[in-house]
């Protein structure tokens, strides 16, 4: 009975295996230009205002800054300033303002400027701002091109490598997919020949 058991199980899990295409390698490859050095800083800019202050008057507020309408993150009515803050403002925006390495000190200075004089209008509104990190802007990712040829080229390469080791040779290509702009990768199927 046991035999029977051990039987039932192993069968199924062979049948599994045999299903595998054993005539084939696949590999996934990548472009250098996934790997691209951040040339610019993320400042995430919030203004908790009045409830009858409108997207333009906060815009107002913000004059100089180089924030408009396109760095609209976000607008809530919950506020998410530090704790002991004394505020009657039910309305947050959020904005989204990305600035290279070499305007970073003069944002600063521009934003803490305008903290001030928002504080001091007592218009009902309080600005605050952070610094997200460093990230990679549109401009350079655009800017790096993401070639088919050179991906599969790339991934016969590193499927060559592998069916050498393996002793066997490499065939010609059986599928892969489309290349991904935003890593700039592709797989690659290619037939193992004996």
């Amino acid at each position: 009975m046991i035999r029977r058991l051990l039987l039932f199980v192993f069968i199924p899990a062979s049948l599994a295996f045999a299903q595998l295409d054993s005539n084939s390698v696949i590999v996934t490859t990548t472009s250098n230009s996934s790997t691209l050095q951040p040339d610019q800083v993320l400042f995430i800019v919030n203004v908790n205002a009045p409830l009858t202050s409108s997207l333009n008057n906060v815009l107002a507020a913000l004059a100089g800054s180089g924030i408009n309408q396109a760095n609209l993150s976000g607008s809530s009515n919950q506020a998410y300033f530090p704790v002991g803050a004394v505020t009657n403002n039910p309305v947050y925006w959020t904005f989204n303002l990305p600035v290279p390495w070499s305007q970073m000190k003069s944002t600063v200075a521009t934003l803490n400027g305008l903290q001030n004089s928002i504080a001091a209008s007592n218009n009902g509104m309080q600005l605050s701002f952070s610094v997200e990190g460093p990230q990679v802007s549109t401009q350079l990712q655009q800017s790096q091109t993401c070639s088919p040829a050179g991906l599969i080229t790339s991934a016969r390469a590193s499927a060559q490598n592998l069916v050498t080791a393996a002793g066997l040779t490499l065939g010609n290509i059986l599928a892969m997919s489309s290349p991904s702009t935003s890593g700039c990768s592709l797989i690659v199927k290619f037939q193992l020949m004996r």
